[in-house]
Formats: C-alpha cells, sequence, structure tokens
C-alpha cells in the first residue's frame, strides 16, 4: 500500500467514524426530544414547592444537556485536528512531488477515462 492508498484508507476511515457520530446524534436528538415532551407534559408550576426548587431542577436538566454538548464539540475538534494534521502533511510532500497530492490520483484517473 502506497502513501497515498493510506491517505485514501485514512480519510475512508474518519468517513465512517463520522456516519457513526451521526446516528449518535440522531438517537441523542431523539431521547432529547422525549426529555422536552416529558418536561412540557408533567412539569409545571404546581408540581414544585416554589420557585427556588424549580429553577434548580431546570438548571440540572440545562447543565445535562450542556455537557452532552460540550463532549461532541470537543470530540468534532479532536477529528477535525486530525483531518487538518493529515491534509497539511499531504500538503507538504505534494509540494516536494506535485503529482503526489491525496485527491491527484483519482482525479487523474477521471481525466484518464474521460
Amino acid at each position: 500500500m502506497n502513501r497515498n492508498e493510506a491517505y485514501v484508507h485514512i480519510v475512508e476511515a474518519m468517513t465512517s467514524v463520522q456516519g457513526h457520530i451521526a446516528f449518535i446524534l440522531e438517537a441523542q436528538a431523539i431521547e432529547a426530544e422525549k426529555s422536552r415532551n416529558w418536561l412540557c407534559e408533567y412539569v409545571c408550576d404546581g408540581a414544585f414547592s416554589d420557585h427556588k426548587v424549580q429553577l434548580k431542577q431546570a438548571m440540572k436538566v440545562h447543565g445535562q444537556l450542556i455537557e452532552v454538548i460540550d463532549g461532541i464539540v470537543k470530540m468534532e475538534n479532536g477529528i477535525s485536528r486530525n483531518l487538518k494534521i493529515l491534509l497539511n502533511k499531504n500538503e507538504d510532500t505534494a509540494s516536494d512531488e506535485p503529482s503526489s497530492s491525496l485527491f491527484s490520483n483519482m482525479m487523474n484517473a477521471d481525466e484518464d477515462d474521460a
């Protein structure tokens, strides 16, 4: 396996990871919708002894949502950083060899077929 094939393999793996992340986010969105529906239906002014207790419960729910969003952002930043490193390394090698860019072989193959 040459360097270009390895890069393509890495990009395909990152694409697969992104697809799995999309499934996870979809499941979390469904759970968030269920939670929202439950909160709207069952959590009302009469369910709490005073406003302070109601505010604490709302802050707890919002804190959990912020933790989920923060985790997703950190994960996406890590993936983005890895792709940037991969692409920057590829640009460095491409400056040495103009025909060795990540997608040049695929583009040249398409031109040869035409």
